[in-house]
C-alpha cells in the first residue's frame, strides 16, 4: 500500500493498541466508505489539500462528517481534519489563511475540560505544521485549548462525540527533524519553533493517550 494511502505517523501511534483494526480510506482518490455506521470510531487525518480549496471530494466528506454526527459515531480530525469539521457545521467564514504559521513544538493549553485531553497536562508540547487554521466556532462548539498564536487549538462538540485537534500528537522527535530538514532543503524561510528545546519538552504518552481517549470516546 503507497505510503500516502494514510498518514505512517497515525498508523504507528496506533499500533500501540493490540486489537484495533485500522482500515485507511482516501479522500482525495474519492475512496469514502460505503458503510460509515459499520465503524466504531473515525479519525480524519491531516491533508496536504488547504481547507480553502474547493473539490468535490471535499463535499463527501463534508457530507460523511454530517452522518458521522447523526449516528454519533465518535470522530477526531487532526489538523484539515479539525478544519473540515469546523468547516462542514460553520462554512467557509469559520476557517482561513492564518497571519501566524506554526512550525515545530508549540505550548498547548487547555482552556476546557474535554475527555479527549483527560490525563493530559493542562499545558503541554506538541508538534505543529499548518498554514490555515480554523478562526471561529459554531453555537454547539466549544473550544478546548489554544497556542499563542492559534486561539483553537482544539475543539468539541456538544451534541456529538466529534473533536478537532489543530497540533499533531501523532508526531515524535524524527518526524520533527525530518520536516525540519524538509523545510531546509526547500529553501522555505519560515521560524521552526523550539526546535532545540524537542528533545526536553516531547513527551510520547501525550499522544498515546490522546489516541487513547479517542477510541475509548
Amino acid at each position: 500500500m503507497p505510503s500516502c494511502w494514510g498518514s505512517e505517523d497515525l498508523r504507528r501511534v496506533l499500533r500501540n493498541f493490540p486489537g484495533i483494526l485500522t482500515v485507511v480510506r482516501r479522500g482525495p482518490h474519492d475512496d469514502f466508505p460505503v458503510e460509515p455506521s459499520g465503524y466504531d470510531s473515525v479519525l480524519i487525518s491531516g491533508s496536504l489539500t488547504s481547507i480553502l480549496e474547493e473539490a468535490p471530494w471535499i463535499d463527501r466528506m463534508k457530507d460523511l462528517i454530517r452522518f458521522l454526527h447523526s449516528k454519533s459515531i465518535p470522530t477526531l480530525g487532526v489538523c484539515f481534519g479539525h478544519q473540515i469539521i469546523a468547516r462542514t457545521f460553520g462554512g467557509m467564514s469559520s476557517v482561513r489563511r492564518t497571519e501566524a504559521p506554526e512550525f515545530g513544538w508549540t505550548s498547548i493549553h487547555q482552556v476546557l475540560a474535554s475527555p479527549l485531553l483527560e490525563g493530559i497536562p493542562k499545558n503541554f508540547y506538541s508538534f505543529t505544521s499548518h498554514y490555515d487554521e480554523v478562526s471561529s466556532l459554531p453555537e454547539e462548539f466549544e473550544r478546548v485549548a489554544e497556542s499563542k498564536d492559534c486561539p483553537i487549538q482544539a475543539f468539541q462538540l456538544k451534541s456529538a462525540p466529534m473533536f478537532g485537534i489543530q497540533f499533531h500528537p501523532e508526531k515524535d522527535l524524527k518526524d520533527g527533524e525530518e520536516s525540519y530538514r524538509s523545510q531546509l532543503k526547500k529553501g522555505e524561510q519560515r521560524e521552526f519553533l523550539n526546535r532545540r528545546l524537542g528533545p526536553k519538552v516531547y513527551d510520547e504518552k501525550i499522544g498515546i493517550q490522546i489516541f487513547k481517549n479517542a477510541l475509548n470516546l
